[in-house]
């Protein structure tokens, strides 16, 4: 899996406002426990409204595994979840909310 890269900031800002994923920052995001609890509530919203963004969330991860949409629909669901948890856990990904 690559890096993110510009284009896809674009594709993750649209899945962003499809989920309708808004973040209530605690003061102090250098807590680790703030920045667990942060990462605990965009996850927990994405896994409520994931559906809502299903077309582009496909494309996301065809983007970044450089695959196509088809070849990301046939893959396991164990494999996708490993894919979630890669990006959420990114750096690339964490610093696109802050």
């Amino acid at each position: 899996m690559r890096k993110l890269q510009c284009n896809d900031l674009f594709l993750l800002s649209e899945i962003v406002d499809l989920m309708d994923i808004s973040i209530d920052y605690p003061s102090n995001l250098t807590d680790e426990g703030a920045q667990q609890r942060v990462g605990m509530d965009i996850m927990l919203k994405m896994a409520k409204s994931i559906y809502k963004a299903q077309p582009q969330i496909m494309q996301l991860l065809a983007n970044i595994n450089e695959k196509t949409v088809d070849e990301i629909k046939a893959t396991p669901a164990n494999e996708v979840l490993t894919m979630f948890k890669s990006i959420l856990s990114s750096e690339d990904f964490t610093s696109f909310f802050k």
